[in-house]
């Protein structure tokens, strides 16, 4: 079986719902910043930390599907923290952060989770930055989280990168589309079922097998936080069969007169 997946690998988080406190480090080191601090000072010998001045700007959430876009704005970066603000997305779900990043080395900042709420099991955000990449990583964060929302990935200060950015026309050769118009022949059902959908979804596309014989390709494409999404089938001869979940099969196959799409295998 030939199978791609046309979208970035969800990137998965804690699944635990919270709400989003702004705080100001207190004076006691978090614990994550002990241990840091202690391996820092026991290299640099007492000296004192200098924070990398690049990391204060925009940021944003880069080499994923536009459907897990996210934005980090940082600032007051001075003395041994920063002010770090942020929203993450994950399709429709999203989270957000607004907390002081306390400096282990020039290059790394860290965010504990009890500096926001003390009673808070512990958890941390680390920020390295490195060139211009800010690298984002959590160790059992939820707090402001939506559920599967996730802070980690690389950011960049410039123009994001999405995978997803030519998903449509990656996809489906320009007469497919052109065809797949005509016949659902509703712009909003093309616009709100199966463009929309091929962009924020993940999209999958596999080669199969028609019961009849006939071999063809299966895309099929899902929104996992709504039931948006469609499953379509082009046959090596022409033939399209696409089901939109409206109850409806569009089709160029003048003898087919299913409800349901022509049975098939994987190949």
């Amino acid at each position: 079986m030939k199978k791609r997946i046309l979208t970035a690998l969800i990137l998965t988080s804690c699944l635990i719902a919270g709400c989003s406190v702004s705080t100001h480090p207190s004076n006691e080191t978090p614990a994550s910043t002990v241990t840091a601090t202690t391996t820092v000072s026991e290299e640099t010998s007492g000296v004192e930390i200098i924070p990398d001045p690049n990391f204060e700007g925009i940021w944003s959430r880069t080499n994923v599907s536009s459907s897990l876009w996210a934005q980090i704005n940082i600032s007051e970066v001075e003395g041994d923290t920063m002010h770090v603000m942020g929203t993450f997305g994950y399709y429709s779900l999203l989270g957000d952060i607004d907390a002081y990043a306390s400096f282990v080395s020039e290059t790394e900042a860290v965010i504990s989770q009890q500096d926001l709420d003390p009673a808070a099991a512990p958890g941390y955000i680390h920020l390295t930055l490195s060139g211009d990449t800010l690298t984002v990583t959590s160790e059992d964060w939820f707090f402001g989280m939506g559920e599967y929302v996730t802070v980690d990935g690389e950011f960049t200060s410039g123009d994001p990168v999405y995978t997803n950015a030519n998903i449509l026309v990656d996809t489906f050769s320009e007469e497919e589309l052109t065809t797949i118009q005509e016949l659902i022949d509703d712009d909003l059902i093309y616009e709100n079922s199966f463009t929309d959908p091929t962009v924020t979804g993940i999209v999958t596309d596999e080669e199969v097998l028609l019961t009849n014989g006939t071999s063809a390709r299966h895309i099929s494409c899902t929104v996992p936080t709504d039931t948006t999404g469609y499953d379509i089938l082009i046959t090596d001869n022409g033939k399209i069969y696409i089901d939109v979940n409206n109850g409806e099969i569009y089709t160029n196959d003048s003898g087919f007169t299913g409800d349901v799409l022509p049975e098939f295998t994987e190949e």
